[in-house]
């Protein structure tokens, strides 16, 4: 899009990646070197992609067990996942007006695959992730 751009020195290019970024703009660079003079990265990871999705996807099973599910059934409920927005496992209904009101939350699709209004963490959050990981590979 933006060799399309007519205000655009195409001779000078230069591609900024910041965290997942850094590890975007050299695939970008590698693919269209000829329009690519300058390659910046800034907090770029020492791991590859592959090891950093397997460590957040490790990471969310430890907190889903340890921290989100408090009272240690190996189920999550909309209440306990609530509180931690960075889970991703919910989303505000369209009615909602508020992200922290728990009327106004539901699911996030395909998660509860059994509508029992809870997660089970071994039978449907870990199938959804390795799904999802799978599906990215």
């Amino acid at each position: 899009m933006l060799m399309e751009q007519p205000e655009v020195d195409k001779g000078e290019i230069t591609l900024i990646g910041h965290s997942e970024g850094a590890v975007i703009a050299p695939r970008i660079a590698s693919k269209q070197p000829q329009d690519v003079k300058n390659v910046v990265l800034m907090g770029a990871s020492s791991q590859t992609l592959y090891d950093l999705v397997i460590e957040k996807t490790n990471r969310n099973l430890f907190l889903a067990r340890n921290y989100w599910d408090d009272d240690k059934d190996a189920r999550l409920s909309i209440e306990e996942v609530i509180v931690h927005p960075e889970a991703g496992l919910t989303i505000p209904n369209a009615s909602s007006t508020s992200n922290n009101n728990l009327l106004g939350q539901q699911w996030y699709p395909g998660i509860d695959t059994d509508n029992d209004n809870m997660i089970d963490i071994d039978n449907e959050l870990i199938p959804r992730i390795d799904a999802s990981f799978t599906n990215r590979i």
